[in-house]
């Protein structure tokens, strides 16, 4: 989705791909970070009695280098916009406010899922089940995006395959991982 809009806006190829790959992987650095966590979780049942690592210690680690790389990569990104002459685009308050009613349902999955889990109203599992009631009930319902059964059942067979892909690339990095340590 980026890229051609880098390239719209003038910015040369090759560095809109190197920052689009180099950018990518700082999500990983940050807080509710799926990768931390699952390497947290292997590292705790993985290490003796008191030398693992907390997850919480993970993410604190991962803030200073995370927001020192986020600034480098705007930094560079702002002298490649001046290098290249890039289109700019003013900043408009209406258009901001308007997109964020937009994507008001949306923004509401992570605050869901956030309350039910540290509330204590759900355990994980059940928070990520709530998190999938929650997207078909707004794409079905309110988004209109599923107006059929039938695009209900084809989007849940594309899920449970890509679920069953994921669970077997989890179980094959957990098996390798335990025969390393082994």
């Amino acid at each position: 989705l980026l890229l051609p809009a880098l390239l719209k806006d003038g910015y040369r190829e090759r560095f809109s791909m190197g920052m689009l790959t180099a950018a990518g992987s700082l999500g990983l650095l940050f807080p509710l970070s799926v990768p931390l966590i699952l390497y947290g979780i292997v590292a705790q049942s993985t290490a003796q009695a008191g030398q693992g690592a907390a997850i919480e210690d993970l993410f604190v680690g991962g803030l200073l280098p995370g927001l020192l790389m986020l600034s480098l990569a705007a930094a560079l990104g702002v002298r490649e916009a001046i290098a290249v002459g890039a289109r700019r685009t003013p900043f408009r308050m209406g258009e901001a406010i308007s997109a964020v009613w937009e994507a008001k349902w949306e923004m509401l999955l992570p605050v869901l899922v956030l309350t039910s889990l540290l509330g204590g109203y759900a355990t994980t599992s059940e928070s990520a089940a709530i998190a999938a009631l929650y997207a078909v009930i707004v794409q079905r319902f309110i988004h209109r995006d599923l107006p059929s059964i039938k695009d209900l059942l084809r989007v849940s067979t594309d899920c449970l395959s890509l679920v069953g892909g994921v669970l077997v690339i989890l179980a094959v990095a957990v098996g390798l991982t335990n025969y390393l340590v082994n």
